[in-house]
Formats: C-alpha cells, sequence, structure tokens
C-alpha cells in the first residue's frame, strides 16, 4: 500500500509540474515580445548611428537600403534568389548562406514572415539590412542552437534575381 500511495503521489506531483509549464506556455504574452523586440532594435539603430537611414515598415520591421537595384519587384509566387548573412542583435553570426544564395518560391511556406514581407519591399539587385522583431523571425522556439527564443534578427540581404 505504501508503495502504491509513494506512486501516485509522485504522479500526481509530476502532473502538477505539466500543467504549471503548460500555465506558463499560455501566459506568454506576444504584444508585449514584440513591443520588446522593437526596443531592443531601436537602441541598436541607435547605438549605431543607422537613425537616418532607417524605414520603417508596416509591420515594425526595420530596414536600410544600402544599395538599389535596378529590376523588378517580386510578387507572391515568383522564384526568388537571395544571397544573406543572418546574425543576432549582438552581431553573432547565426547563418551565413554559406551555401550559396537561398532560392525559393516568394511564399511563407519556406522563409521565415520576416522575409515574406521584406521580400516584397526589394527590387532585383536591392541589398538592404533588415532589423526583424522575433514573431516575424523564429519566434518564442529559437531554431536549434543558433537563435534563442524571442531573438531579434538582423539579415543582410541582396536580391539577385526574381523570376526563372
Amino acid at each position: 500500500m505504501m508503495k502504491v500511495t509513494k506512486f501516485l503521489f509522485i504522479s500526481l506531483a509530476l502532473l502538477g509540474l505539466g500543467c504549471s509549464t503548460q500555465e506558463e506556455e499560455d501566459m506568454f504574452d506576444e504584444a508585449a515580445q514584440f513591443e520588446a523586440d522593437l526596443e531592443a532594435i531601436d537602441q541598436y539603430i541607435v547605438d549605431n548611428g543607422l537613425t537616418d537611414d532607417t524605414i520603417h515598415h508596416s509591420t515594425g520591421i526595420r530596414y536600410i537600403i544600402k544599395e538599389e537595384g535596378t529590376g523588378i519587384k517580386p510578387r507572391v509566387g515568383d522564384v526568388i534568389k537571395v544571397d544573406y548573412a543572418g546574425r543576432l542583435l549582438d552581431d553573432t553570426v547565426f547563418d551565413s548562406g554559406e551555401n550559396g544564395p537561398f532560392e525559393t518560391n516568394l511564399n511563407t511556406g519556406r522563409m521565415i514572415l520576416g522575409w515574406y514581407y521584406i521580400c516584397q519591399e526589394m527590387n532585383e539587385g536591392d541589398k538592404f539590412t533588415v532589423f526583424i522583431p522575433s514573431l516575424y523571425g523564429y519566434g518564442k522556439n529559437g531554431s536549434g542552437g543558433s537563435v534563442p527564443p524571442n531573438s531579434p534578427l538582423i539579415f543582410e540581404m541582396h536580391m539577385l534575381r526574381v523570376g526563372e
């Protein structure tokens, strides 16, 4: 009887821990995280003297046009080819595109949401520096060991090609 009671007690305790974890997940405040990300991004922009050049997209994404291209702007579904490097706000590089440019159809299936929005702003040949809040990046889960949860991202992006 003692072993059964001990087993039930441990089982209930573990079940209680599981509920606490679910409650914490349910309590995640996406709006507060978004605001915190924008504050961190804006502080990075100020600290690096980029305020005069920065454009604020309606989504909250910030970007700087480093070089203007002369090509066409992609539409949803178009094939795009983008050379890129990604880093965190502490300038740690998490993805350098060392395996070559990213080529895909412009849609939400194979890219983070921030790329989906900003690629529609770019013309073929454009080079942008893009600051993406975590909501439009890898969110509260992060990405593997390279991007921690709730990390705003910076991308250097070059729209190499639009179309086949």
